[in-house]
């Protein structure tokens, strides 16, 4: 009997010793983060934000109808979060999230997401150069007469990584207000939820709402002007000018958009510095 007690506690001695030893070594990892985060100044912000689009051009490829069309010279718009507002609807449709960590006094690393929509004016007159329906064309027409609806509604997602120069108006952060401003070049990747109703051949309807789908790539460069609150509160005001290579945004397995978009998107952020 002595001998089983023995044999029972051994084990359960090796074992406690074992969760022990796991505890300190995980709570010693979780420390060692934590000290990590606070040295390099961990930053994390959100905020709404509004875009604005250079005419760009379109290539809509759908192979089922023989459809190979490029559309020039296209408007579009982000209705952002002020139409939003306005109507007194709650949600913001467009906005920026960032995370962010120094390596120098002057230097940091972000890593940002910017969700924004993009509608195309289907109630214009374009220039459409290609074929549709296996038929050639090149003219001025109206785009509703082919498309109700031709969007990266559900967003456009540009996952960036990107290096901020910063320059302090204030050399002492214990001080209740600060001031800095920073330039940012970045370069990232481009999903998007490319959304199309379109007239089929026999002039019925069809629907493409695929789901958000890695597209492309994207560069820019970034303006910021931040105020700091007691050392680790901020407002932020950004500006991002962009190219953007949509290299194939699915629509379904037989119709995609291709797209090179130029454009800028500005807004405002509040953030916490750790």
């Amino acid at each position: 009997m002595k001998r089983t007690q023995k044999a029972i506690r051994l084990p359960l001695i090796m074992f406690a010793l074992i969760i022990g030893s796991v505890n300190i070594n995980a709570q010693s990892v979780f420390d060692k983060f934590e000290n990590f985060l606070v040295s390099k100044r961990l930053q994390l912000s959100y905020g709404v934000q509004s875009s604005w689009y250079k005419e760009s051009q379109i290539h809509f490829i759908q192979k089922k109808y023989n459809r190979n069309l490029r559309i020039y010279d296209v408007l579009a718009n982000d209705r952002g979060f002020l139409s939003f507002l306005l109507k007194g609807e709650v949600g913001v449709t467009q906005y920026k999230l960032s995370a962010e960590i120094d390596v120098s006094p002057k230097y940091s690393v972000a890593f940002f997401l910017n969700h924004m929509g993009y509608h195309v004016d289907v109630e214009r007159n374009y220039y459409k150069l290609g074929t549709w329906d296996n038929e050639s064309i090149s003219n001025r027409e109206r785009l509703s007469n082919d498309f109700i609806e031709l969007e990266h509604s559900n967003g456009i997602n540009i996952w960036n990584l990107g290096v901020l120069r910063r320059i302090k108006f204030t050399k002492d952060d214990s001080k209740a207000i600060n001031f800095e401003v920073g330039f940012m070049p970045n370069i990232g990747l481009v999903s998007t939820a490319t959304q199309a109703v379109v007239f089929n051949p026999s002039g019925e309807i069809e629907r493409y709402n695929p789901g958000n789908k890695l597209a492309g790539y994207n560069y820019g460069v970034e303006l910021v002007l931040r105020i700091y609150l007691k050392k680790h509160y901020f407002v932020g005001l950004n500006f991002n000018y962009f190219q953007m290579q949509i290299k194939h945004a699915r629509l379904d397995a037989d119709a995609h958009v291709e797209q090179e978009l130029r454009g800028s998107t500005y807004g405002i952020n509040i953030g916490y510095k750790f």
